[in-house]
C-alpha cells in the first residue's frame, strides 16, 4: 500500500494511518515519510485485558493458543506480543502454540482443528484478527 498512499500524498491528501503503521512507523526519521500521523497499534491495555478476560474465562489456569494473521502486521503483532506477554505472567498459563493463517479462514479452520487434536485439554484461543477469531468450523 506504500505506493498508493504515497501517490495520494503527493496529490494532497493528507494520510493518517490507524492502528497499524507503513514502514516502520517512525514518520521523522524512518524510510516512510508522508503520513501526517499515527495512532498506534500498541493499545497494549487492550490486550491486556482481552488477553486476561481469556484467562480468567479458563479458571486462571491451563494452555492457549494464540492464532495470528502473519508476522510483520504492526496491530496484530503487537497483539500477539502482549498476549505472549500477559500469559508469561501467568505462571499457571502454558501458551501452547502460535499459528499464522495468512488471512485464509480456511487455513484458519484447519490449524484450529489440528491444534484441538493435538491439544485437547486447550483451555482457550486467542485470535489476534477476524479470521483468527472467527475460525469457521463445527463449534
Amino acid at each position: 500500500m506504500i505506493q498508493p498512499l504515497q501517490k495520494a500524498s503527493q496529490a494532497g491528501l493528507p494520510i493518517l494511518t490507524v492502528d497499524t503503521f507503513i514502514g516502520d512507523g517512525d514518520y521523522l526519521n524512518g524510510p516512510v515519510k508522508f503520513p501526517l500521523s499515527s495512532l498506534p497499534p500498541t493499545m497494549s491495555w487492550a490486550v491486556e485485558i482481552a488477553c486476561n478476560a481469556l484467562i480468567d474465562a479458563i479458571g486462571g489456569k491451563g494452555k492457549i493458543y494464540i492464532q495470528n494473521v502473519k508476522r510483520g502486521i504492526s496491530s496484530t503483532d503487537a497483539r500477539e506480543d502482549g498476549c505472549k506477554k500477559v500469559a508469561a505472567a501467568n505462571k499457571d498459563i502454558t501458551l501452547v502454540a502460535v499459528d499464522y493463517n495468512d488471512d485464509d479462514p480456511t487455513k484458519a479452520q484447519a490449524q484450529v482443528e489440528a491444534m484441538l487434536q493435538k491439544t485437547p485439554d486447550l483451555g482457550g484461543i486467542f485470535g489476534t484478527n477476524v479470521f483468527s477469531a472467527r475460525a469457521p468450523g463445527p463449534w
